[in-house]
């Protein structure tokens, strides 16, 4: 199983939001035959920091959601990126 292009999500975290972020990140469609194993996630939250992402499977076959949880030290815009990596690099 192979990503052909790189998946990229972005959202924005509004200024008159919670410092905490928890929640849906990006979602990405594979083959559903795939398991959430075969991927692992990378978040850049767009304030120098990163975690890692968990990855489950969504409502319809192939479809997969990457959740994370986050503590901003301020509010205000920011942009997260999130990287899918599956097990063939």
């Amino acid at each position: 199983m192979h990503i052909l292009d790189p998946i990229v999500a972005s959202c924005a975290t509004p200024e008159y939001s919670l410092k905490d972020f928890s929640g849906n990140v990006a979602t990405f469609t594979a083959d559903a035959l795939s398991s959430t194993t075969d991927f692992t996630a990378s978040i850049d939250w767009g304030d120098s920091s990163t975690s890692a992402g968990v990855i489950t499977a969504g409502i319809n076959p192939g479809t997969y959601i990457v959740t994370g949880t986050h503590t901003y030290a301020s509010t205000g815009d920011k942009n997260i990126i999130v990287t899918v990596t599956d097990i063939y690099g």
